[in-house]
C-alpha cells in the first residue's frame, strides 16, 4: 500500500487537532465538502491555486483506507513524526479550524526523524501538504519495522551548515520543492529546545525584548505568580509599554490556567501588557481566548520566538550568539541595467 504525508500546518498549527481528534486535517479555505465537486476541475475553480485543488482532490478522493499516513511534528523536541493509518472516509467538519479531514487510528505519535534513512527525510521536508511517499522503496514494510523504536535525543549538530536532503516526488512531473528557510527555521529552533530550558530560555527571551529597545528585569526564583521577566521601555524602563512575562519551555502546549494566571498578574505588576512565550505552543483555548485578549496579551509560539530572535539576532549578547551560531545569507539582488 502507498505511504502519504499529510503536513499539520507550515508551522504546526494543526497537530493538536491531529492528535486530540484522531485525523488529518487540511484547509486551503475551501469552505465547503469537496464531495460537492464532481470533477477535480470543478474544484480547480474554487481554488486560489491549482496546486490546492489538487492536494484536496488527493485527499478526499485518492488516499484509500487502510494506507499509511505520516505527520512531520513540528512542535516537539526534537524533531518527530507521527505515524498511523487512514481509517475511515472523507469528511467536512466546518467546526475544525482545517475542516477537511480523513479519520486516522495512530500506531506512533513520537518517532525521531533521525530513525529514518535519508531517503524517507527527504520526503518530509517538501513544502507540499498532502503527497505520496515515492522515493523511500519500500515505504509500508519499513515503517511498520520503524514504529517500535524508542525516542532519543537527536545529533548535536551544527546549525551554520544545514544538511539538506534531495527532494521529495509526488505522482507529477516536477518534483516537490523543499523549503529551506523552513528547514533553517526548524534547525534553529531544535538548538533552542536543547540549549535553552528553564531560566535559560527566560534568559533569551529577556536578552531579546532587550535587543528590541527594553529594560528587563528576570524575577527571583519562587513565588512570583509564575512572572519571569519584567520590562519596560524609555528611560530606565519607567516608560511605556510595560509587559509581565511568563515563560513556559516544556513540549506540552500551554493552557488556559497559566493564561489566566498572566491575565491576573498584569494588574498586580503595574504592567500594560503581556507577554506568553512557550516552547510547546498553546492550547485551542488559549487560542481562542486571546482572540478575545488581543489588545492586552501576546503570545510566542516556537516559531514566533525563532522570527524574533532573527529580528535582532545581531544585537543579541555574545554568548547567546555562540550557542546559536548563524552565518550571514548573501543573496545576489537583481537589478535592470
Amino acid at each position: 500500500m502507498p505511504v502519504w504525508v499529510v503536513r499539520g500546518g507550515k508551522r504546526g498549527e494543526f497537530e493538536e487537532i491531529f492528535m486530540s481528534e484522531g485525523v488529518v486535517a487540511i484547509d486551503f479555505d475551501v469552505a465547503t465538502s469537496i464531495g460537492d465537486f464532481d470533477t477535480r476541475e470543478d474544484l480547480r475553480k474554487h481554488t486560489a491555486k491549482r496546486s490546492d485543488a489538487d492536494q484536496l482532490w488527493r485527499f478526499a478522493r485518492e488516499i484509500p483506507n487502510g494506507d499509511m499516513v505520516v505527520l512531520p511534528r513540528k512542535l516537539l523536541d526534537p524533531r518527530v513524526v507521527a505515524v498511523g493509518r487512514v481509517s475511515g472516509d472523507y469528511e467536512f467538519r466546518p467546526s475544525l479550524e482545517a475542516p477537511h479531514i480523513r479519520p486516522v487510528n495512530w500506531i506512533a505519535r513520537e518517532i525521531p526523524l533521525a530513525d529514518f534513512d535519508l531517503d524517507f527525510q527527504s520526503s518530509f521536508t517538501a513544502d507540499s501538504t498532502v503527497y505520496r511517499v515515492r522515493r523511500a522503496t519500500d515505504a509500508e514494510s519499513r515503517l511498520e519495522k520503524i514504529t517500535g523504536n524508542l525516542w532519543h535525543p537527536p545529533i548535536d549538530d551544527p546549525l551554520d551548515s544545514p544538511k539538506v536532503a534531495p527532494p521529495a516526488e509526488t505522482g507529477d512531473d516536477e518534483p516537490l520543492r523543499v523549503d529551506i528557510d523552513e528547514l533553517i527555521t526548524d534547525r534553529i529552533l531544535e538548538r533552542i529546545r536543547q540549549r535553552f530550558s528553564g531560566t535559560r530560555l527566560e534568559r533569551l527571551v529577556a536578552s531579546i525584548l532587550r535587543a528590541s529597545g527594553y529594560h528587563t528585569i528576570e524575577t527571583r526564583q519562587g513565588p512570583d505568580g509564575g512572572i519571569d521577566v519584567v520590562a519596560g521601555q524609555g528611560d530606565m524602563g519607567f516608560g511605556h509599554p510595560r509587559l509581565c512575562v511568563q515563560v513556559k519551555s516544556g513540549r506540552n502546549p500551554v493552557d488556559i490556567s497559566d493564561y489566566n494566571r498572566l491575565q491576573g498578574n498584569i494588574g498586580s505588576y503595574g504592567a500594560d501588557h503581556g507577554l506568553l512565550v512557550s516552547l510547546g505552543d498553546f492550547t485551542r483555548a488559549v487560542r481562542n481566548e486571546n482572540e478575545r485578549s488581543f489588545f492586552q496579551i501576546r503570545l510566542w509560539g516556537p516559531f514566533d520566538l525563532v522570527d524574533r530572535l532573527l529580528d535582532v539576532y545581531d544585537a543579541l549578547p555574545d554568548d547567546i550568539r555562540s550557542e546559536i551560531p548563524l552565518e550571514n545569507q548573501k543573496v545576489l539582488m537583481e537589478r535592470e541595467e
